[in-house]
């Protein structure tokens, strides 16, 4: 996960001896690094020695601004901290959300025991109060070259041009243009015998 725009020196993650992530930039023009002690705790002890841009104060309370996430990893990472910041339990969110029991701490676990879907991303984001702003498509070209060789290109059908007196509108008739027809049925009806 990295705010918008370029990507600072590499940072070592905590908890990941040896694992390295870029830290985000700042969204305004003020790149200085800002104290550690200024950022939320969360993302404090997420991320050390890094821009603290992501969360401005705003009436004493801190706002978080746009993330961008670019794995599921990250997503979980996202959720993980907005539950902390919130101070709550996977319980009050599932809660909350309408989710089952358990179902939050299978999404966050480390290995995948559940994946987000269609029905669980949305409440969770909704009892959360986080949104997705915008979602971007990018081509991943090495996988673009083997795709390319693996499908088979499709075979065009033979184009055959409509006659002419297919598309020429049926005849109709000038009677009473304003009557209906409607009195009479258009299925025959049964006689009486």
């Amino acid at each position: 996960m990295r705010a918008r725009g370029e990507t600072a020196e590499l940072a070592e993650m905590p908890g990941f001896p040896g694992k390295k992530t870029r830290a985000p930039t700042p969204w305004g023009k003020n790149e200085t690094l800002l104290d550690i002690s200024s950022c939320h705790p969360t993302f404090a002890a997420a991320f050390p020695q890094i821009y603290c841009s992501n969360l401005q104060q705003d009436r004493g309370a801190f706002v978080m601004q746009p993330v961008v996430v670019e794995s599921e990893a990250e997503l979980r990472a996202l959720i993980r901290d907005r539950i902390a910041e919130f101070g709550t339990t996977y319980g009050a969110v599932e809660a909350y959300a309408g989710l089952p029991e358990s179902y939050v701490a299978k999404l966050m676990a480390p290995s995948r025991i559940r994946r987000f879907g269609n029905r669980s991303l949305p409440l969770l984001l909704q009892a959360l109060a986080l949104g997705i702003a915008r979602v971007e498509f990018v081509e991943d070209r090495t996988r673009t070259a083997k795709v390319r060789k693996r499908l088979v290109p499709r075979r065009r059908r033979l184009v055959r041009p409509v006659p002419l007196h297919q598309g020429i509108a049926a005849e109709c008739s000038q009677g009473n243009l304003f009557g209906s027809n409607t009195e009479e049925p258009s299925w025959p009806r049964p006689t009486s015998d």
